[in-house]
């Protein structure tokens, strides 16, 4: 798993190679990946893996008469996974910027700075949108889709993995299914965001700080160094990752003095740092701030820490109870169990307890704009956390049998609230609807989405035209040559000036309109002539 980790990390810090030198074209990209593919299988037997999918197969598969009510809500999540992921991309993030930015980079074929607030995250760490860019020169935004979900299934096997090592074969099973429980996670693994790609560059730096706690080898250090800066290097925030991770260090790896366990923590930092330099490299070329866009104007107040009693306490019950998407609630029933089995945990339990809660305190000190989703990182460790508890408290029949049928009921209701959500994808997917028809159905065109739902634009923008654009937002779907007005700089060109729920600019005003769509609220405009800015 460890050689899986890093082949991605690899192949998308190449990607970036690429992206810098200019080389974003489609057979390029194309001849690349197969050969790294190539290489990959090629070099495959000399890999040192930690584990073997074809016993993991067995382990769930081959006692699925014993798991088989386990087995089938698994198989069921990743069901209602793939029909989400197969469909059209319509969630605002993804449109807004996950999906957009390496769109962008096609069109311009190389990664560039876009400078104006729409757009002000091209200057952060984007390990997993890296992967989207020749994911979307291949096929469409489903391709990239499938890479989100597959890091969601890749956590999931490690998820289980670490949760049979802390407790047993079945336990490790209920973990993976607690995991899944999660509406969030169901939902996002539909989805090309990004946080399910840290969340399995986290959990793998963690199982790299458990085998160097226990076998006090530097090799383990690096790699999960190593993997923890991929982790940061697909989403910033994760720095508060590693700043647990570090004190996990300090405070556990007790076999070397308190100046040794130090100088463990900087190699740390240092190593995991390494990966996302050359970002932060970019965003002071470009910004004169290595963290942009934190502590400027677009992002001011996410630059601060929102240390504001009692909502800093509180908010781990808010995310749980109320949040949009919302954590399953098994971590909160059988979190009060945890004192029943506090004093007599091993040292590795205490080690994954006492993450659990650092990280909490992490999670709780940043702002808090993502509501469940800046969570997902942290499931699965309270995933295998959950399954300890009820490892260590099966020998209580009531409290083992009604923890059991909590769990059975809360993934349930998740599957049949993904379900039903995933209903609207049938349609397209079995092509009783065009993706036309689809998006203008479900994207919504007063919160931001762009979408040419009769074909207008593209059939009056001709190739070699450009349009000037005001009022957007999601620029995913707008498929001809464009300039948003937030990074229009003087002597650009455009030919034509559209606006989506904005009036036109005065200076503007003698510009004629040239169509008009009430449904998505935008007008194009022309001068019949090309206007330099």
């Amino acid at each position: 798993m460890f050689a899986i980790a890093f082949l991605i990390g690899l192949y998308a810090n190449l990607i970036l190679i690429l992206g810098l030198m200019g080389l974003y074209y489609q057979p390029i990209l194309a001849i690349f990946t197969a050969c790294y593919l190539f290489m990959a299988v090629l070099a495959w037997p000399l890999y040192d893996e930690e584990i073997n999918l074809r016993r993991i197969k067995e382990d769930i598969l081959g006692h699925i008469k014993i798991h088989r009510i386990w087995v089938l809500i698994i198989i069921a999540s990743i069901g209602v996974m793939i029909i989400g992921a197969l469909a059209p991309e319509t969630a605002f993030d993804s449109l807004w910027y996950h999906l957009t930015l390496p769109k962008l980079y096609l069109n311009e074929h190389g990664i560039r700075f876009v400078s104006g607030g729409l757009l002000h995250y091209s200057g952060m760490p984007k390990l997993a949108e890296l992967l989207y860019v020749p994911a979307l020169s291949f096929h469409s935004e489903i391709l990239a889709k499938l890479i989100h979900m597959s890091f969601g299934l890749l956590t999931g096997i490690v998820v289980y993995i670490l949760g049979k090592r802390y407790t047993d074969r079945r336990f490790g099973i209920i973990a993976l299914v607690i995991f899944l429980g999660n509406i969030v996670v169901l939902w996002e693994a539909t989805t090309a965001f990004v946080d399910l790609a840290r969340a399995f560059f986290e959990i793998m730096a963690f199982w790299g700080l458990i085998e160097f706690i226990q076998k006090d080898k530097k090799k383990w250090l690096i790699e999960s160094a190593l993997l923890m800066g991929l982790a940061i290097e697909t989403k910033l925030i994760g720095v508060t990752t590693l700043v647990v991770y570090c004190l996990v260090i300090l405070f556990f790896y007790k076999k070397v003095p308190i100046a040794f366990r130090i100088k463990s923590m900087v190699m740390y930092a240092f190593f995991a740092m390494l990966i996302p330099l050359p970002w932060l490299i970019f965003a002071y070329i470009h910004t004169g701030n290595p963290l942009y866009p934190l502590f400027s104007l677009y992002l001011v107040d996410l630059g601060k820490a929102t240390l504001q009693f009692p909502m800093v306490v509180l908010s781990p019950f808010k995310v749980f109870i109320s949040s949009p998407d919302p954590l399953s609630p098994v971590y909160l029933l059988l979190a009060p169990l945890f004192f029943m089995i506090r004093k007599n945990l091993s040292q590795n339990e205490k080690l994954l307890f006492i993450t659990i809660a650092m990280a909490l305190v992490a999670w709780m000190v940043t702002p808090q704009t993502g509501g469940g989703r800046f969570m997902v990182p942290y499931l699965p460790l309270f995933s295998i956390a959950s399954s300890v508890i009820l490892y260590r408290t099966q020998q209580f029949k009531s409290v083992a049998l009604y923890s059991l049928i909590a769990i059975i009921a809360v993934s349930g209701i998740s599957l049949i609230y993904r379900g039903v959500a995933s209903t609207k994808y049938i349609p397209v997917l079995f092509g009783l609807e065009s993706r036309q028809e689809f998006l203008s159905k479900n994207l919504d065109f007063n919160f931001g989405d762009y979408y040419d739902t009769d074909g207008m634009i593209k059939e009056l923008v001709k190739p070699g035209s450009t349009v000037l654009l005001y009022g957007f937002h999601n620029l995913y779907y707008m498929d001809v040559s464009h300039i948003d007005s937030t990074w229009v700089k003087v002597g650009d060109k455009f030919d034509f000036i559209a606006t989506q729920n904005t009036a036109l600019p005065a200076r503007f005003k003698y510009w004629v309109p040239v169509y008009k769509n009430g449904s998505t609220g935008v007008t194009l405009y022309s001068a019949n002539q090309t206007w330099i800015y």
